[in-house]
């Protein structure tokens, strides 16, 4: 998890944010990758298209990872994080738009079938 936390830092938009949540949650990566999704979702049109689509990458990636523990931690906290905050400033149907496959496939299999009962 070190790796992707280290990935992240590079990006100004989010490094400040990463470095509190560390500090709150004694870096506890499930809480730190928690807090990284749902700031990603409060603040996504504020951070520039090129970091964006390079965070995205990067999430994509770890959802797409071999090692399950990433892979967990990247969709049941970053991802459901990140879905969730885009619901409360009402953005969710542009998701889509930032995910790669993977993670759209988590996400629509979790929050948008009938038997996810999830909704925003």
């Amino acid at each position: 998890m070190n790796k992707y936390l280290e990935k992240f830092r590079k990006y100004p938009s989010i490094a400040d944010q990463i470095e509190k949540s560390i500090i709150e949650h004694e870096d506890v990566p499930d809480l730190v990758f928690m807090d990284i999704g749902r700031f990603i979702g409060e603040n996504v049109e504020k951070i520039s298209a090129t970091q964006v689509r390079e965070i995205f990458i990067l999430i994509e990636n770890g959802v797409s990872s071999e090692d399950e523990i990433v892979s967990t931690v990247m969709a049941t906290h970053l991802l459901e994080a990140f879905y969730n905050a885009l619901c409360r400033i009402d953005r969710s149907s542009n998701y889509a738009r930032y995910v790669g496959g993977k993670s759209r496939e988590y996400i629509e299999a979790y929050f948008l079938t009938p038997w996810g009962g999830i909704k925003c």
